[in-house]
């Protein structure tokens, strides 16, 4: 009875740590789909945003790029240096979440982008158990 007392103590500590290191709050779910890209990690980024995010995301990251496609060996690396062209210079300031449910959360963000203040607000839901921004 100690032993299972023991193990169950373990196991719920160990659980309460690994979701404290998940990081998959929705401030850090918008600092990762920010960081993303920045980067031009296209990989990334769909571990931040919903499928429909992505492709408004990418849609206008190719409208404003300037890079040419015939210029990189795949559609991947021609994605990933228009996200970085396009959002590159994007610098978080501040980040609060101003509405949260179990389900649904809102993040402000003040940013400074191609010399410019910026602020956005990011709506978030749970898809799978995981915050995902959702522009949609």
């Amino acid at each position: 009875m100690k032993f299972e007392k023991i193990l169950l103590s373990f196991l719920l500590i160990s659980a309460f740590i690994l979701s404290g290191c998940s990081g998959n709050s929705p401030k850090d779910t918008v600092e990762s789909m920010y960081d993303a890209l920045s980067d031009g990690d296209y990989n990334a980024l769909k571990e931040t945003a919903t499928s429909k995010s992505i492709s408004v995301l990418m849609m206008g990251a190719l409208l404003q790029c300037s890079a040419k496609k015939s210029d990189y060996k795949s559609d991947e690396e021609w994605s990933g240096a228009c996200l970085q062209q396009v959002f590159g210079d994007v610098e978080i300031e501040d980040m609060e979440v101003t509405h949260q449910t179990q389900n649904n959360a809102t993040v402000a963000v003040s940013y400074m982008t191609h010399g410019q203040a910026a602020k956005d607000e990011i709506h978030l839901i749970k898809e799978k158990e995981k915050w995902k921004v959702s522009l949609l």
